[in-house]
């Protein structure tokens, strides 16, 4: 095909952008390219569907670009792989173009929105940017900083070197996808607050297992994928995917788990502990801790949401968690002040037969709570006495 049907417009330093008109072409151009084109996107449609490749000075292609009605959707140089070194190149293109960019973010370097364009390492302090933020497939071994950084939509880092989340966004309001990174990046969690859902390789089963620590000499310890791990020494920002089981070791104190997430249940039952310092940050189902010695939970992890379960202790006051999704269960415990119970909780208090308590005023101060602070959400007035 003679160059001169197709070509596009010049770019920086000798190159240039050709359309792709015909779908030979296109396959040839992917064959030299040695690329692989999303599902459904395999072929020129010139209403829908459109491509463009970028070429160096002597004509050998080098990136391709796909665009689809939305906006330029794929951007990949020789095997699939981030073009780094033609970066310059491709944001001119788009630049001078006036396009959108709907996926490959990561490949490309900017995103635009309200008509202007942005580098994605130097975005503004408390960005806010709508739509899905794909830095996938990129080979990246650092994020870029976005820790002040809010994503309306899904963020995916899937597919890179990444051995940590540092940089990871402050807010994403769908799902966070971080598949096929390092060994290393398993086991933690980005601190991001998700409002979807998070996914790595953990997480692709629905199956719960539970993993039951024991002592090793001085240490305590639990096996995870067959891995041995001192519970006293994990790195901050770990993940224990599965419920932790810690009854009856003999424990007077707990093991040191304030930067770990239980992705699950965490039990520390039949335990002479008299102190909750060193809880998990956050647990994702029920923390349960019966049948200690317990005068209060100071120090209980902060957020958990599922059950509180601390029947048959010595609880003189409830004065704990920041958040509970599920029942406070308090049976057994000689304390009546369920003043020092936080209102931002939303199951009920369950006490047993006889605790001589006035559960009314607490759900009064619930019920209270969630008509200032949860006015978007349905209260039934019931609540007040359940």
């Amino acid at each position: 095909m003679n160059k001169k049907q197709n070509f596009f417009m010049n770019l920086p330093n000798n190159m240039t952008a050709y359309k792709i008109e015909y779908n030979n072409h296109l396959i040839g151009i992917k064959r030299q390219l040695r690329i692989t084109l999303p599902t459904g996107y395999e072929r020129v449609d010139n209403s829908n569907i459109r491509y463009y490749y970028i070429a160096d000075r002597n004509g050998t292609p080098r990136v391709l670009i796909g665009k689809a009605k939305h906006g330029v959707f794929f951007c990949r140089g020789y095997t699939n792989t981030r073009p780094t070194q033609y970066v310059p190149q491709i944001i001119t293109f788009i630049i001078r173009n006036n396009f959108n960019i709907v996926g490959d973010i990561g490949a490309i370097g900017i995103v635009r929105q309200h008509n202007q364009y942005y580098n994605i390492y130097d975005l503004p302090n408390g960005f806010v940017f709508h739509g899905d933020m794909d830095l996938h497939g990129c080979n990246m071994q650092n994020l870029p900083n976005m820790e002040s950084v809010s994503i309306i939509g899904n963020f995916n880092c899937s597919d890179n070197k990444l051995t940590n989340y540092n940089g990871a966004p402050r807010h994403v309001s769908g799902n966070f996808y971080a598949y096929n990174n390092t060994p290393n990046l398993l086991h933690q969690r980005p601190g991001t607050k998700i409002d979807g859902k998070f996914y790595n390789e953990q997480t692709r089963t629905n199956d719960t297992t539970t993993l039951y620590a024991k002592h090793d000499r001085d240490s305590l310890c639990v096996v995870i994928d067959g891995v041995t791990f001192d519970l006293n020494h994990l790195p901050p920002g770990f993940v224990i995917t599965g419920d932790l089981n810690l009854a009856s070791l003999g424990l007077t104190k707990l093991p040191n788990l304030s930067d770990i997430t239980i992705d699950g249940s965490f039990t520390c039952d039949d335990n002479p502990l008299t102190s909750l310092d060193g809880s998990p940050k956050h647990v994702t189902k029920n923390y349960n801790v019966r049948r200690c010695a317990l005068t209060s939970l100071r120090g209980i992890t902060p957020r958990i949401d599922g059950e509180l379960r601390c029947d048959h202790n010595k609880l003189t006051d409830y004065y704990g968690p920041d958040y509970i999704g599920g029942n406070i269960r308090i049976i057994g415990n000689p304390g009546n002040d369920l003043s020092t119970i936080t209102p931002n909780m939303w199951g009920n208090v369950k006490m047993g037969h006889g605790h001589n308590s006035n559960i009314s005023e607490y759900y009064e101060r619930r019920y209270a709570w969630r008509k200032k602070h949860v006015p978007n959400i349905l209260i039934n007035p019931n609540d007040r006495g359940r």
